[in-house]
């Protein structure tokens, strides 16, 4: 019995991406009342396979054989990341990823130094990128005394404004991932809409 694609169009295909985006690494969802309880890892096993499976719509759009290998690394870059419980790095990659296929998408280079590196053993389109190491991720006991005090004066304005707006009603903007800022939809020629809506908060 011949088995129908899952996709037909590259629309269809980055809407993939952005399921994954929005959804991994367990909080995939089912939208049939008498489905059984989704197994979460089984599902994020299947989304990548269907990005790895489809990733020819992604090689055509590329038409750069190295820049096409280096995305293939970033993918099971993003997912080893989702595996290991780092969501964060997994979505950060994973958008870094999208964003060198789709350019309205595109995001500083990071993770794909790593990437070519891995694939190839050296560098060749990434040798030139100084890797930001930023946003840095640390305590307050990483900061110096001045950075302190402006930490802590920052602390009590953003505090206080947050009590003062408890009660206002919470809006809803496009984005495809807890860790996306807001955007706008996705108008890029060739490519479906592919926002989803989450708490803007």
């Amino acid at each position: 019995m011949l088995s129908i694609p899952r996709f037909q169009t590259l629309g269809q295909y980055h809407d993939a991406w952005s399921t994954v985006l929005l959804f991994a690494p367990d909080d995939f969802r089912s939208f049939d009342v008498d489905e059984k309880p989704i197994d979460q890892r089984a599902r994020l096993d299947s989304e990548f396979s269907d990005l790895r499976d489809g990733f020819h719509f992604a090689e055509k759009k590329l038409k750069d054989a190295r820049m096409s290998r280096i995305c293939r690394e970033l993918l099971d870059m993003s997912y080893e990341a989702y595996v290991s419980g780092d969501a964060k790095l997994g979505a950060h990659t994973l958008q870094e990823c999208e964003g060198l296929i789709w350019k309205g998408r595109q995001l500083p280079v990071k993770y794909a130094v790593e990437a070519e590196r891995r694939a190839f053993g050296d560098l060749l389109l990434f040798k030139d990128v100084v890797i930001s190491p930023y946003p840095y991720e640390g305590t307050e006991q990483d900061l110096g005394d001045v950075q302190r005090l402006l930490w802590k004066h920052a602390d009590r304005i953003s505090s206080a404004q947050l009590e003062e707006s408890a009660g206002f009603k919470t809006y809803w903007c496009p984005r495809r991932s807890r860790t996306e800022p807001p955007r706008r939809l996705n108008r890029e020629p060739g490519v479906e809409a592919d926002a989803a809506m989450v708490d803007c908060g």
